[in-house]
């Protein structure tokens, strides 16, 4: 994504699986295997590439992003031996003869090569090593830090709860679009629902005229739909293994296993042995 982030950057993770990424960008920084990262568009890609490479051993190194649309095979072998990490952007849209040389000239490749693409693209260039990044609509629990790192300045509940329920087709770079947009057009101190541009407004409906219905859902119903949320992503995210979801969520099993119970969430793929 533009704007690659300064030296010693890090990863906003607050939920389960935004913090797996980060765990194994850390773990993984100083890899020499080629990685691939997997996402959609705008979901910071780039960024995690760029964030593995100041947290290894070649961030002394070159750091550099080639669009892969536009790679012949000479280019990417001569860029392969200049720099400590190189990035090719967009995999998906290799050439198609340059496809079929990728795995040889990884192989003799001096520099770690870091690939980003759709969760669809071809994986075997690559030894089935790659990173999937989770859209921004998955992580929502990422959003208030993110704004606060982009924006720079207080939102108002009402703002907030706009921001959290909209879909974000754009991901994080259209949050830090946005927030860039708000930083040119507001002048409020803390900002407000009717600061924010006109997609989001049309989009998410005004909590607080919903919760003044009559059959709105309790307070109670909203923190525990809430919760569910959490848990059946942790579990997604530990492969629907217990343990290592209650890991994730900093929890005992025991207390895992009780509000999977109570909140009847994740029971249709339990796994075998966890």
């Amino acid at each position: 994504m533009p704007g690659l982030p300064p030296p010693a950057a890090s990863v906003v993770a607050n939920g389960p699986r935004m913090r797996a990424v980060a765990a194994f960008a850390r773990w993984n920084a100083d890899d020499r295997a080629p990685l691939l990262i997997v996402g959609e568009p705008g979901s910071g890609r780039q960024y995690i590439a760029r964030v593995m490479h100041e947290a290894g051993i070649r961030q002394g190194d070159g750091f550099a992003v080639l669009p892969a649309a536009s790679l012949t095979a000479s280019r990417l072998r001569n860029e392969m031996h200049r720099h400590g990490t190189l990035v090719i952007a967009g995999v998906d849209l290799l050439p198609e003869g340059l496809v079929e040389q990728l795995p040889q000239l990884l192989r003799s490749a001096e520099a770690r090569v870091i690939a980003t693409g759709t969760r669809g693209c071809d994986r075997s260039a690559f030894e089935g090593t790659a990173i999937d990044v989770p859209s921004l609509r998955d992580r929502r629990e990422d959003i208030p830090m993110l704004t606060a790192q982009f924006l720079g300045r207080p939102l108002s509940p009402s703002a907030l709860d706009a921001l959290l329920g909209y879909a974000w087709p754009g991901n994080v770079r259209e949050l830090r679009e946005t927030c860039e947009w708000i930083a040119r057009t507001c002048r409020c101190r803390s900002v407000k629902r009717g600061c924010l541009p006109a997609r989001i407004l049309a989009a998410v409906p005004d909590r607080r005229q919903e919760l003044a219905r009559s059959d709105a859902p309790c307070l109670d119903e909203r923190v525990a739909r809430f919760e569910a949320e959490i848990i059946a992503g942790a579990l997604e995210a530990a492969g629907y293994n217990r343990s290592r979801a209650a890991r994730l969520l900093g929890i005992k099993r025991s207390t895992l296993v009780d509000r999977i119970r109570r909140l009847g969430v994740g029971a249709e793929q339990e796994p075998v042995c966890a």
